[in-house]
């Protein structure tokens, strides 16, 4: 009996326990959240997918910075949001202000409810092979950010 109490209680506890849940945001909003079409060109849809934060690069001096989050997610059409710690930092709405064969500017315009004090507003993408993908302000002296393709 001693057996089975000690079997029960383990199988509450592991049970119990919080665990990582491994979402993305495509799971929590609909696809045509702001857009009903496609917004990018064949050659950006590789922008599609969950980015992994590595670093960044930039400034008058060469500094680097760490934003809030870890992953950066893209998903039709249009919608990106920051993950960190397995948890939504920020939602919002891409908006395509340049897109042609020489360069592709894009603003992120976060959504109210998850607005964070950190945002990307505009960036230029920049594609290194299929899985990197650099973000970069539209001036000489700003920051890079790259990422790694993690799917």
């Amino acid at each position: 009996m001693k057996k089975i109490i000690v079997f029960i209680s383990i199988l509450i506890l592991t049970t119990t326990c919080e665990k990582d849940i491994n979402f993305l945001i495509s799971d929590l909003v609909s696809q045509n959240r702001y857009y009903d079409n496609e917004i990018f060109t064949d050659q950006n849809l590789r922008i599609y997918g969950k980015w992994k934060f590595l670093y960044s690069f930039g400034g008058i001096g060469g500094s680097t910075y760490d934003p809030a989050y870890d992953f950066l997610e893209i998903v039709k059409f249009g919608i990106y949001g920051k993950i960190d710690n397995n948890k939504i930092k920020e939602i919002g709405m891409l908006h395509v202000d340049k897109q042609d064969d020489s360069k592709t500017i894009i603003d992120f315009l976060p959504d109210d409810d998850y607005k964070t004090d950190y945002f990307l507003i505009q960036k230029v993408i920049e594609f290194k092979g299929n899985d990197t993908l650099l973000l970069w302000d539209n001036m000489c002296d700003g920051y890079t950010n790259y990422f790694k393709r993690i799917k």
